[in-house]
């Protein structure tokens, strides 16, 4: 018995391989711009404040005590037939929507918050207190009078349900 001999007569070939890179780069060259596309950069906003050093001022209470000329609140309720004007000292007399179409109703409404700033003169700011069914032109007319007579911090606001302006007696001094 003779044994087989198998003999290897070709021996490996060292040959370099080549790796194909473009598949890698078309997708790189798609994905690169697409995600700073749609990436979100950080918006650094720099706020200045200035706070007091420790146990300097007045305790709030006696800051707001010594400033007589300005008021807690200004509100402009608006409801669906009548527009007033209350602070925490003084309730207006309600001015009806209808005075609105021939101007009477806005020299009204001017002539109180005239009155508001010529007696507060710090008072700056105001809440429109106004239902869902207010009209866009209606805020905006709104605003551009308070801004006129000085009352240009504007807050909105919708109303509380089942109060309204009106039916709250002011706060006592």
């Amino acid at each position: 018995m003779k044994k087989a001999r198998f003999v290897i007569t070709e021996k490996f070939s060292h040959s370099p391989a080549e790796v194909d890179v473009t598949p890698v780069m078309n997708l790189f060259c798609i994905l690169i711009p697409f995600l700073l596309l749609t990436a979100v950069f950080a918006q650094t906003v720099v706020i200045d404040i200035t706070l007091p050093k420790e146990g300097v001022g007045q305790p709030a209470q006696l800051q707001q005590e010594s400033l007589p000329d300005m008021l807690k609140f200004v509100m402009i309720n608006i409801s669906e037939n009548k527009i007033q004007i209350a602070t925490n000292k003084r309730i207006y007399p309600p001015i009806p929507i209808k005075d609105w179409e021939n101007d009477v109703g806005l020299s009204k409404f001017e002539r109180h918050l005239q009155d508001i700033v010529a007696e507060y003169p710090k008072q700056k700011d105001v809440v429109l207190i106004s239902p869902d069914k207010t009209t866009y032109a209606t805020l905006i007319r709104l605003m551009d009078i308070c801004i006129a007579t000085g009352l240009g911090n504007i807050s909105l606001s919708g109303p509380q349900r089942g109060e309204s302006v009106s039916q709250s007696p002011p706060n006592k001094p």
